[in-house]
């Protein structure tokens, strides 16, 4: 029973309301960070482990967005498809958010539901072409 009282005082209604203030902050950080991003009008670079790619919006042919299960959790990715390369970006990616808000902003044809299509139903691919040239 003693270990039943020292587990119920974690879940205290003040240990939650700090677990959820510190995720709140956290993912408000997140959706303001700029990442390994920088942004032209022209293009976009992402920096990764190999160095700097540059993209350009003009070289963009199709993107591709999906989840991958990763068991206990879905991940979502989009796929930038141009003439010479296939870039990831995950929603783990640094500067995840501002990238998605670029991607309406220079392409006004994408798919603005996309997210939905994609989110629904859990821990299924469900791959969806959100602009294609």
């Amino acid at each position: 029973m003693k270990i039943f009282k020292n587990v119920k005082g974690f879940f205290t209604s003040k240990a939650w309301k700090q677990a959820d203030e510190l995720f709140e902050e956290s993912f408000e950080r997140r959706m303001r960070e700029q990442g390994h991003f920088e942004y032209t009008e022209k293009s976009f670079q992402i920096k990764n482990s190999s160095g700097i790619i540059e993209v350009l919006w003009a070289d963009v042919n199709e993107i591709r967005a999906y989840k991958v299960d990763l068991l206990t959790v879905d991940e979502i990715r989009i796929d930038i498809l141009s003439e010479t390369s296939t870039i990831t970006i995950t929603e783990e990616t640094p500067g995840y958010y501002i990238f998605k808000e670029k991607l309406k902003a220079v392409f006004p044809s994408l798919d603005l539901n996309w997210e939905e299509k994609v989110v629904k139903p859990a821990f299924a691919k469900n791959l969806t072409v959100i602009y294609k040239k």
